[in-house]
């Protein structure tokens, strides 16, 4: 049988190495929250900057004078 001492004893162990793990899992769940919306406002912003290169070139291609006309209008404002 085991002393009474010996089963405290497990107990606190057991209950400090599930403490541990549930700090360890919220400090990389904390990471994670942090990094998550960074790289979704990355991905976004790139989404973003591909769309408005395609269609700028669509712009271009089809008008020649784009280019003039959006060099007036920066000029005017």
């Amino acid at each position: 049988m085991y002393a009474v001492d010996e089963v405290d004893a497990f107990l606190r162990q057991r209950d400090g190495s599930i403490n541990q793990l549930r700090k360890d899992f919220q400090a990389q769940l904390d990471v994670v929250k942090a990094e998550v919306p960074k790289q979704i406002g990355d991905k976004v912003e790139k989404v973003i900057k591909d769309h408005l290169r395609d269609v700028l070139r669509g712009l271009i291609d089809s008008d020649p004078d784009f280019r003039k006309t959006v060099a007036t209008i920066l000029k005017e404002n």
